[in-house]
């Protein structure tokens, strides 16, 4: 099972899921059953990094985005949600990346009110 999976599978489910930094939060605790603790513990990590990009691709817009020559997410929410899931973790940390530059430089450009 992949991270964009185990998400799918999660949200489908009826279970929150949130991050605060580094830490996965899932939401009704009690009704996670072994199994899907077991593949969260597998997959918390890209989990978190999933999390982490769409966050900061809605806090731009949902921008389209080339990731590479062939690759380019789609604008607006529902093609971040369906299209970063199922990427690889090297080309979810590089929209990280790049979101993360974009974000500073639009917070380094807003004028400063005196």
């Amino acid at each position: 099972m992949t991270a964009g999976e185990l998400l799918d599978k999660l949200i489908a489910g009826g279970f929150g899921v949130r991050t605060d930094g580094e830490r996965l939060f899932i939401t009704p605790k009690a009704l996670l059953t072994a199994d899907l603790r077991s593949e969260i513990q597998s997959h918390k990590a890209e989990v978190i990094a999933v999390l982490t990009v769409l966050s900061l691709a809605e806090q731009l817009g949902w921008p389209e985005l080339e990731l590479f020559r062939d690759s380019t997410v789609p604008a607006g929410e529902d093609g971040w949600r369906s299209y970063l899931p199922r990427r690889p973790a090297d080309e979810i940390a590089l929209a990280k990346t790049i979101l993360e530059i974009r974000l500073r430089d639009k917070a380094e450009r807003v004028p400063s009110v005196q």
